[in-house]
């Protein structure tokens, strides 16, 4: 074993000193080469790093005589080398590089410094145009030929002005527009403060409006009615008690005076309710249309059960977000006008059903009565317009049902022919999926209840 360690070690030592013996070999070697290969490869090093830099570069000798360029510079500034080398730099392409601020730089400023850096400097060449350049120059001392050159490296940066150019001119641009639209925006906010302000004002005078309307309303509907009341309470006292003094016209005088007090007393109330359509609403709800169908049904259930019309009502009709009590008006004002206009048919029929549309619910009610002649389509829905003067009613009702469903926004109108029966429909906009606040299923359930 320990004859290995020291065959090892032998072995370490010697290549020890076979390597310092091709160390000195070297070494020797380097020192016979002769003095201008050693500066030929220097020259030919130093000569590859000009020719890759990006920049265009050049060298001058002492007098400012050009001794290098690289590619850089002849495809910038389009010249060759044989107008370049071995000239002095200001008779270079046509004396295109005599400029006064170069040679100010080269001449006055450089002899006193080592080297000036980011120079910046214009200039309008007849080849290639204006150009904006960066100029950084070095003083180069050699010792070992006591050769003194300098190193002109010039970066054309005239895409990058212009850019920056460019964009300062779109940031003042921006800078502009921004100024503006905050200008106009502070202009829209003092406009809708002013706005909000009149509106504000408005409703305020509109409330006030309303409650004097109102107590008018209430008024004059209160001062109409007590000499109505007393009218058919004469009426009724003199039928009822002096009967037997008075002929059959008498009578029939007094009944009609009855009968037209109680329509004047409807009038009054019909003419009171149209006055509150869209100024007193009733809190919106989801409600079933079928369960406000049968309401209106029920409240016309004597006029059904005397003219012995059939109702047919559509199941699973959708559900609404409306005024529930203005809605079951909408519809027994409907369904009433049906009753009266089918009277005279021998099997009445009355239908009631919804349409299914894009943003809208379209319901209908439908009859195979006499039918309303084509000019009368818009008029009817008129105040004080009647059909037939015949027929019980104040000619408000359409109205009304116009003014409801306007208000709900919607629209409402009416197809039908003489003789063949007429079907009103009126829309009411979709009620959005979060404002479904009970299910159909539910309201039926809490229409059980109830």
């Amino acid at each position: 074993m320990k004859d290995e360690d020291r065959t090892k070690e032998q072995l370490i030592s010697e290549l020890s000193e076979l390597r310092q013996r091709i160390v000195e070999l070297e070494a020797s070697e380097a020192q016979r080469k002769p003095a201008e290969q050693i500066i030929r490869e220097t020259q030919e090093y130093a000569e590859s790093i000009v020719a890759t830099v990006r920049e265009s570069l050049l060298v001058l000798d002492a007098n400012l005589q050009v001794i290098k360029a690289n590619k850089s510079f002849y495809q910038t500034f389009q010249v060759t080398p044989d107008e370049t080398e071995n000239r002095l730099l200001y008779d270079m392409g046509d004396r295109q590089w005599d400029i006064p601020k170069l040679r100010e730089l080269l001449e006055k400023i450089l002899p006193k410094n080592t080297a000036f850096n980011d120079f910046q400097m214009e200039h309008d060449f007849p080849t290639i145009g204006r150009r904006i350049m960066l100029l950084n120059a070095r003083r180069i001392y050699r010792e070992g030929n006591k050769t003194r050159t300098i190193l002109l490296a010039i970066e054309d940066i005239t895409e990058r002005k212009q850019i920056e150019g460019e964009l300062e001119k779109h940031r003042k641009h921006l800078g502009e527009l921004v100024e503006a639209s905050t200008a106009q925006l502070q202009q829209e906010i003092t406009e809708r403060k002013r706005a909000e302000e009149e509106l504000r004002k408005t409703l305020s005078e509109l409330e006030r409006s309303n409650k004097e309307l109102d107590n008018f309303v209430y008024t004059v509907s209160h001062d109409l009615k007590a000499p109505l009341v007393s009218l058919e309470g004469f009426a009724s006292v003199l039928l009822d008690e002096h009967r037997e003094r008075l002929d059959k016209d008498g009578q029939m005088y007094l009944e009609r005076i009855k009968a037209n007090v109680r329509k004047m007393g409807q009038l009054i109330e019909d003419l009171l309710d149209l006055s509150k359509v869209g100024r007193i609403v009733g809190k919106p709800e989801m409600v079933s249309m079928k369960i406000i169908v049968e309401e209106a049904l029920e409240r016309l259930a004597g006029e059904i059960e005397k003219t012995g019309v059939k109702t047919d009502i559509q199941e699973n009709m959708p559900s609404i977000r409306c005024d529930r009590q203005r809605l079951i008006q909408v519809m027994q004002n409907l369904i009433g006008n049906a009753i009266k206009y089918t009277g005279m048919v021998k099997r009445p029929n009355i239908e009631v059903g919804a349409i299914e549309e894009n943003d809208l619910h379209t319901f209908f009610v439908k009859d195979n009565g006499i039918g309303i002649d084509k000019q009368y389509h818009q008029k009817i829905f008129g105040l004080f317009q009647y059909l037939n003067p015949d027929h019980e009613g104040t000619g408000v009702g359409l109205t009304i049902v116009k003014r409801i469903i306007e208000a709900c926004g919607g629209g409402v109108w009416v197809e039908s022919e003489m003789g063949k029966g007429a079907t009103f429909y009126f829309t009411v906009p979709k009620a959005k999926a979060s404002e479904f606040a009970l299910t159909e299923e539910n309201q039926l359930a809490r229409a059980a209840q109830l």
